[in-house]
């Protein structure tokens, strides 16, 4: 379909969007309005309507269960989603950033 962007997403299922449309170009419209630098954006996939949001983010990551072609462009292989991969990341994600902030309020200290 020439004037559509078509993109697989799922065994069972397609994504059916006007042309030039894609979640990448979604990210990239929603970190401009908000003022954020791409680079600074994450994202998860598992499926090839993923592919150009995995492409674009500044942080790429694929579930574990994702299509081969996401984990291709994955910067980072989170668990499955049956094993609740998303949530274990942030988890992750955040704990690390809030280790690092206590390290840097215990320096301020001294």
């Amino acid at each position: 379909v020439p004037d559509h962007n078509v993109a697989v997403s799922g065994k069972e299922w397609l994504d059916v969007m006007p042309a030039g449309a894609n979640k990448g170009a979604a990210l990239h419209h929603m970190a401009d309005t908000l003022g954020i630098d791409i680079a600074e954006t994450a994202a998860f996939g598992d499926y090839l309507n993923d592919y150009e949001l995995l492409q674009e983010a500044g942080t790429a990551v694929a579930m574990d269960n994702a299509h081969p072609q996401l984990k291709d462009v994955a910067d980072v292989i989170a668990p499955s989603n049956l094993d609740h991969g998303v949530i274990t990341v942030l988890n992750e994600w955040f704990d690390k950033m809030e280790s690092t902030q206590r390290v840097h309020a215990n320096q301020r200290e001294f």
